[in-house]
């Protein structure tokens, strides 16, 4: 193993990555928890541990609303076969 290989750390999957599996839900399910979370206020907080919920938050609706998408164009595709 070269040096390069070993201090490349082996990544799985964003969702196995940010532990979201449990976030996971239908997709009619999920544009209603999007909007209401997204809808807060639009400031930044003071305090340090509140900004980091906030960007944690929105971490995990990018990869979760990407999924999303990706599962749909994978089912289109499927469905045009």
């Amino acid at each position: 193993m070269t040096p390069a290989q070993a201090t490349k750390p082996v990544n799985p999957d964003l969702i196995t990555r940010y532990n979201l599996s449990n976030k996971i839900v239908a997709p009619a399910d999920s544009t209603d928890n999007e909007s209401a979370s997204t809808t807060g206020s639009k400031q930044w907080s003071v305090n340090k541990n509140e900004r980091a919920e906030a960007l944690k938050r929105r971490r995990e609706e990018m990869i979760l609303a990407a999924r999303r998408k990706m599962m749909e164009k994978e089912r289109q595709k499927t469905d045009a076969v």
